[in-house]
């Protein structure tokens, strides 16, 4: 018989067999080595704890646009320039705890400005400290500690317009942490 008698089904039976033969041969090559490696990382877990709080402030009708600073820093602080501050109301930075791989670097990042709760003031310049690494304003790194966490503290200034009347200004800084 030659090729040209072959009938259509016993053509479509020699193609599935070269392929099988071709599939034999393919699989019965040695198997080839690798390896990998795979480094599991605790995911992290922020909890936001309290607003950025200016306390109670005002300004008088006749010195013009005042502000409010808060620092972060171990033992908080608030300067005013041109604002009055008053008492019986709390200040302090706002407040995130992060968890997550001990040892493990990551990063902050926060707006440019966001308004206060009260009024709409507008707050920025930011500072941030870590507990564990200290003020990482200019970087925004911070470092989980050995024990699993860090806290984040952010400070800012709020920006008084003139004759605002006594008044507690907060504001929430939306902070965004990633792993580095």
């Amino acid at each position: 018989m030659t090729r040209a008698h072959l009938s259509p089904a016993l053509r479509a039976g020699a193609l599935v067999l070269a392929a099988a033969l071709v599939s034999t041969s393919a699989a019965s090559a040695p198997p080839k080595q690798g390896s990998g490696r795979l480094t599991v990382v605790l995911p992290l877990t922020v909890t936001y704890v309290g607003d950025l709080a200016f306390g109670r402030l005002h300004t008088d009708a006749g010195h013009g646009t005042g502000t409010v600073t808060v620092k972060p820093w171990p033992i908080p602080a608030r300067t005013a320039v041109n604002a009055h501050l008053g008492n019986g109301a709390p200040f302090g930075p706002a407040l995130t705890t992060v968890r997550g791989e001990p040892g493990r670097l990551y990063r902050v990042i926060l707006p440019t400005g966001v308004k206060t709760e009260q009024g709409g003031l507008s707050v920025g310049a930011f500072t941030i400290w870590s507990d564990v690494r200290g003020d990482v304003t200019a970087s925004g790194v911070g470092q989980i500690g050995p024990d699993g966490k860090d806290t984040i503290r952010v400070g800012g200034t709020v920006t008084v317009p003139p004759k605002t009347k006594v008044q507690t200004f907060n504001a929430e800084p939306a902070i965004t942490v990633s792993y580095e």
